[in-house]
């Protein structure tokens, strides 16, 4: 059938087009991500909903039936504060009546949680809850039975891990993995609790496969991962929801860009044959939300392709879904996600941030008037700030070595926030330096490969290991920050690539592209499993129009906070033009440019970027440009040159 046999590579090319065409005038937060609102109803009638601001921070706010407009936002921090990822997820569950529990992936890659109950004044937390995963990981929370709050989320062993606890024990929370399958870096887990004290969990694996796991009183452990039939991009999203009791439908977005959709009833061993929900198209990894507002109904939503919030829904008594249509013509970034909630029998809510990255609600009860007006929740603005990179300036000489066999043919830098790692592509003396902030090399390593043909390129630091991009023959020299325990990772193509290598903090895959990107190419970031340099081409980043075309791509950098730092330098004219471009690395959106000019020499070419906390005196310079000054007839020279960026804090 389609959804286990469609073939097409899956590519968000079509979203960032369709971003592109809607941010041409001029740039709106949204244009870098848009961030999803969490909704929980505590209480009958009462609504609280959660999402990310764009400094980072947790907010919330709140209705009662007695209110005329949601109050809020209100920032979450009380004893201490955290930072998340731009757009990052919030994880809400509703233990007990009148409770609340949150819970994020914060951009130390840790967990928090963060709780509140009637009669408290102000939020409890943020409590470290004994977990560290990638940054923005979302962490899935349900509530089996009245106290208990269970917990999953992907590893950084990418496996799924599961916790559990009924009081606010955070310090004691022990951590088990479900099973050996290995899953997308990041990627979200379904839960659904078809029965109290039951619990069933979903998943897409590494294979694109869809896997079930359960878990019930008398259990150990989680039973085994099971394939419940149907194949999807990996990483895809699952979404389960029980219409009633020992009833599970789950949803997601299949390779024919349809929502797929299957069931389990009491009596079954298996689940039912999956099918496709017609007509409408949805980008890739598309969350599809599902409430169940009455006994046996059930509501989704999702972000079609075009941009359009919509909705179907499917009676027992009737198997067929409903046409698609458009929720009060709400519109939002495509793929963008939508949340929903039973507010109480036959009502719900749903809420989405638009493309001026601001909340907004309808709401809709049984009858024949349908979904209300899109209202605004507050004035909060979420997504991603822009960056400016136009306003950048140039602030100092990080470090520099002019005539030396050390300064030759430098190709990149990177960096651990403590030493400067160097490769350099001299002839007769391939290596990499590891530089102390004083100037000091304290360590060199030479690149084991031999040949005139050999290239070293701009290098990557992550988690203590050093990637560098090696070309003929082409591959990833791997080996630890004390230059230790050397790996070769060969990829077996060439195809330009391998200029530089990047790894991206939010989902731990590295990153490649072309050197020379051609007018009729479609400028793309490729993806690999950095510990094998497997392609994963459902992690590709395409890169969104720029002021001026990319070409000789000679190095990057991912931030933190999901921007992406490229430089390019045109070697073929006369004053070596040297640019730098900044994207979101979560949409691929071009946040603009800057020309750095010659700097002052007819043989200057930008080989490599780099960021980290520098002062110059009181100025902060967190961008760092390695500059290549070649010369003719002495060794070349190297400059680090240091730029400040406005708002560093939030790069």
């Amino acid at each position: 059938m389609p959804f286990q046999m469609a073939v097409r590579l899956l590519s968000p090319v079509l979203i960032v087009l369709t971003i592109l065409t809607l941010f041409a005038s001029a740039y709106v937060p949204s244009a870098g991500c848009v961030g999803e609102v969490s909704s929980v109803s505590r209480a009958p009638g009462l609504i609280d909903v959660f999402t990310v601001g764009s400094d980072g921070k947790v907010y919330t706010a709140a209705w009662t039936p007695r209110d005329v407009s949601f109050r809020g936002w209100w920032h979450i921090a009380s004893t201490s504060d955290i930072e998340v990822p731009p757009c990052s997820s919030v994880s809400v569950v509703s233990r007990s009546l009148d409770k609340l529990d949150v819970f994020v992936a914060g951009i130390d890659g840790r967990v928090y949680s963060a709780s509140w109950a009637q009669g408290d004044t102000t939020w409890h937390g943020w409590f470290f809850i004994n977990a560290e995963v990638l940054p923005g990981s979302h962490i899935e929370s349900i509530s089996r039975s009245d106290g208990k709050i269970d917990l999953f989320v992907t590893g950084l062993d990418e496996r799924v891990w599961h916790a559990s606890f009924q009081h606010s024990d955070f310090a004691a929370t022990r951590w088990a993995p479900i099973g050996t399958l290995k899953v997308s870096p990041a990627s979200r887990i379904g839960s659904v609790s078809r029965d109290k004290g039951k619990i069933d969990v979903f998943v897409t694996g590494a294979d694109g496969l869809i896997y079930s796991s359960s878990w019930e009183p008398g259990l150990s452990k989680f039973r085994d991962w099971v394939h419940i039939g149907g194949r999807t991009v990996p990483g895809t999203p699952i979404t389960a929801v029980s219409r009633a009791e020992n009833q599970i439908d789950i949803f997601l977005i299949g390779l024919d860009e349809k929502v797929w959709t299957s069931y389990y009833r009491p009596g079954r061993t298996t689940y039912g044959g999956w099918r496709s929900i017609p007509s409408a198209n949805f980008p890739p990894h598309t969350i599809v939300s599902a409430v169940v507002p009455s006994v046996h109904d059930i509501h989704i939503f999702a972000t079609s392709r075009t941009g359009a919030i919509i909705t179907t829904f499917q009676k027992d008594a009737t198997p067929e879904w409903s046409a698609w249509e458009s929720v009060r013509r709400g519109t939002t970034v495509p793929g963008a996600p939508v949340g929903a909630l039973r507010r109480g029998p036959g009502k719900i809510d749903v809420f989405m941030t638009g493309i001026d990255a601001k909340v907004r609600t309808s709401a809709w009860q049984v009858g024949p008037s349908g979904f209300g007006n899109w209202a605004s929740v507050g004035t909060l603005v979420g997504g991603m700030t822009d960056p400016k990179p136009g306003q950048w300036r140039e602030v100092g000489i990080a470090y520099g070595v002019e005539n030396s066999d050390f300064s030759d043919e430098a190709q990149g830098i990177a960096t651990d926030n403590n030493f400067w790692y160097l490769s350099t592509n001299t002839k007769d003396n391939k290596s990499v330096r590891k530089v102390s902030n004083a100037g000091d090399v304290v360590a060199t390593i030479k690149v084991p490969m031999n040949g005139e043909d050999v290239h070293v390129g701009a290098l990557s630091h992550y988690q203590g290991w050093l990637y560098v991009p090696i070309q003929y023959p082409h591959g990833i020299w791997k080996f630890r920050a004390d230059f230790t325990r050397e790996e070769w990772l060969p990829i077996g193509i060439s195809d330009n690539v391998l200029s530089f290598a990047a790894i991206n903090p939010l989902n731990g895959r590295l990153y490649t592209t072309r050197f020379d990107i051609y007018t009729l190419q479609t400028p793309t970031l490729y993806a690999y499993d950095r510990n094998t340099m497997t392609r994963k081409p459902e992690d590709d980043i395409i890169l969104g129009s720029t002021p001026i075309p990319l070409a000789n791509i000679q190095g990057g950098v991912f931030t933190a906070r999901g921007r992406l730092i490229l430089v390019t330098s045109d070697a073929e004219a006369y004053d070596y033009s040297n640019y730098l471009f900044v994207f979101s690395a979560r949409t691929g959106y071009c946040f603009g440019m800057k020309s750095l000019g010659s700097y002052g020499s007819a043989g200057s070419e930008t080989e490599s970027v780099a960021v980290r906390p520098w002062r110059f005196d009181s100025r902060r310079a967190p961008v760092h440009v390695l500059e290549l000054d070649n010369d003719i007839w002495t060794a070349d020279d190297f400059y680090i040159h240091s730029y400040s960026v406005p708002f560093p804090d939030l790069l």
